[in-house]
């Protein structure tokens, strides 16, 4: 937080989130380690929240007055000394505030910089702390707890006219969508359908938000139910580590290529 984005070369956002994807990781793996992932609850608290001072902002703060006076150096706040203490000007209660360390019960005095006033040159692509702002006094919390995700069904469309022929191999062309904003690992497909003759299909995964054409080599065997209008299916996947399936189907037309047709209008 406290590096210029100019030398990370990435946002503080994106910063944020990788730091939290890798804590998220450790705490999953010691949890499972453990043997807690349903009960684990884990608060990490920082010891203190920061603000970033946009470019151009005013500041008051500007000499050596303070800086000449300051026992150390800081952005956003300076300790002095007792008898410095005694030499401010009086307008200086409109610049900082005090914090007397006879009535604080403290270990020196402080002076801390008003609005987003600072003692020291900021860069507007780092965050600051050590001043009253409410972004700098609001602690920020992270709460890590077990939590039921229930997953979006894999969603399976037919691709094509569906007709299947009685004795006859066939191609089936799908398209599976996953609708979940998190990747379905592992996807294969189980046809429990007694109209179908088909290996299980493994798709491997699909990531978040994402549809796939997908070919199905079967054949239709010749016991197969001709006023049948649906495939019946199982999809299975692991979804953020957990297993999940979901039935589904497809509507077909099984059609026995050997039945006589004719027209009454032919005799």
């Amino acid at each position: 937080m406290h590096q210029s984005e100019n030398q990370t070369g990435i946002s503080h956002s994106q910063a944020i989130r990788s730091y939290l994807e890798s804590l998220t990781l450790d705490i999953r793996s010691f949890a499972r380690r453990i043997g807690a992932e349903r009960d684990l609850f884990v608060v990490i608290l920082s010891d203190h929240g920061s603000t970033r001072i946009p470019k151009g902002t005013v500041n008051v703060l500007k000499g050596d007055f303070y800086k000449k006076r300051a026992l150390d150096e800081h952005h956003r706040y300076i300790a002095i000394s007792d008898d410095e203490l005694e030499k401010l000007p009086d307008n200086s209660q409109y610049d900082c505030y005090l914090f007397n360390r006879n009535i604080f019960e403290l270990n020196t005095n402080y002076l801390v910089a008003r609005r987003l006033y600072r003692f020291l040159p900021t860069d507007e692509s780092a965050y600051m702390h050590g001043g009253l702002t409410p972004e700098e006094t609001l602690v920020p919390v992270a709460v890590f707890q077990p939590i039921t995700v229930t997953p979006k069904p894999l969603v399976i469309s037919l691709v094509g006219s569906g007709k299947l022929y009685l004795g006859t191999k066939l191609e089936l062309n799908l398209d599976i969508t996953n609708l979940n904003n998190y990747d379905c690992e592992g996807v294969n497909i189980k046809f429990v359908d007694t109209n179908l003759e088909a290996e299980t299909q493994t798709i491997g995964n699909i990531t978040k938000l994402k549809r796939i054409p997908y070919k199905v080599i079967a054949r239709c065997p010749r016991t197969a139910d001709t006023s049948a209008k649906k495939l019946q299916m199982l999809v299975a996947f692991s979804f953020l580590g957990q297993p999940f399936d979901h039935p589904a189907e497809i509507p077909v037309e099984i059609i026995d290529p050997a039945r006589a047709k004719f027209s009454l209008d032919e005799f």
